[in-house]
């Protein structure tokens, strides 16, 4: 992001960009950004071409590059989601690929991708040549720190902690966050300070979140409050086999950490396992509340349950309730 961020404040611009990776918030902020700095708001509609999915076609894309900008410095095109850098579309990717040598200085071209193969001859080409941007979604400290930053317009008054505590009740991605930012904002004054209830009540949890402090409550041999987290999940319509899929993967991961932990730091396990630290640190807390064996034992019953409910032995809901009292009882 620093080179995109150069150029952006520099006002200095090559003329090929790839954005792809997992978080939408920051290809819709650059993408806007780059808007905002290279098309004047009088001539946009004359200088801006905009193609999506299939229907992007090189030589379409190309007679709009080299098309003189009408009474503006440049001209931009972005290609969102065109299939391009990914299989199924070879030959159009090899003709995009020659067009991309041939970009006027008066052109921009922007792909804006959500799946990318970098394997691609396309991605190939324009990474030598261009600029090619993976934005994914930030560290936990970033995160906290731009949560802050969102803060300031409102001068809602907010710790660290608090910040922090937002980003892992929502853990989900930054338009997630910055909705539930706003939410905050409408509910404090000017001047509050933010509080670890407010965030509480106000907050929606992420399904993640909500299956994390199920398997805490499982951890803590607290039946009731494991069975009323799992029925409310329910209510909210939420499918069995996906809780069932996300307590499988809690509970492998508080294994994992806690196996890790025996030989390396929390930051080497965080980055090992390509997950957040706090992550980390709760997946090793929790794993104080299991022994080994029972931990396994809940592992190998979550695949149990799973082969029981797609072969028809047992409901999805009811097999889920039952590994959950059995888990939560040995």
């Amino acid at each position: 992001m620093k080179t995109l961020n150069a150029h952006i404040k520099s006002n200095n611009f090559t003329n090929l960009y790839l954005l792809h990776g997992e978080e939408d918030y920051l290809k819709k902020f650059y993408e806007n950004k780059f808007k905002e700095k290279i098309l004047s708001e009088s001539m946009e509609m004359m200088n801006f071409d905009f193609y999506e999915g299939k229907s992007a076609n090189p030589e379409a894309i190309n007679d709009a590059l080299q098309t003189v900008p009408f009474m503006s410095e440049k001209r931009l095109a972005i290609v969102k989601n065109s299939g391009l850098f990914a299989t199924g579309r070879k030959d159009d990717s090899e003709k995009m690929a020659k067009v991309t040598e041939n970009i006027p200085d008066t052109s921009i071209l922007m792909f804006i991708e959500d799946n990318v193969d970098k394997r691609n001859s396309l991605y190939k080409k324009l990474s030598k040549i261009g600029v090619a941007e993976e934005l994914n979604t930030p560290s936990e400290a970033e995160l906290t720190d731009w949560v802050i930053k969102l803060f300031k317009p409102s001068e809602i008054v907010v710790s660290r902690a608090a910040a922090s505590l937002i980003v892992r009740t929502v853990t989900a991605d930054m338009l997630s966050i910055e909705k539930e930012v706003k939410k905050l904002e409408s509910f404090k004054k000017k001047g509050e300070v933010l509080m670890p209830e407010d965030i509480e009540i106000i907050c929606t949890k992420s399904l993640e979140t909500r299956v994390f402090d199920l398997v805490d409550a499982v951890a803590s041999k607290n039946i009731s409050s494991a069975l009323m987290m799992y029925k409310n999940l329910i209510t909210l319509k939420e499918s069995p086999i996906m809780i069932l899929g996300l307590i499988y993967r809690q509970l492998r991961l508080i294994y994992l950490c806690s196996e890790l932990a025996k030989m390396v730091s929390p930051a080497e396990i965080a980055t090992s396992l390509n997950i957040k630290s706090f992550v980390v640190s709760n997946c090793i807390r929790q794993s104080k509340n299991f022994s080994k064996k029972t931990l396994l034992k809940a592992i190998d019953n979550c695949l149990k349950t799973d082969f029981n409910i797609k072969s028809g032995k047992i409901s999805d809901v009811v097999g889920v309730e039952v590994l959950l009292i059995g888990a939560s009882s040995s």
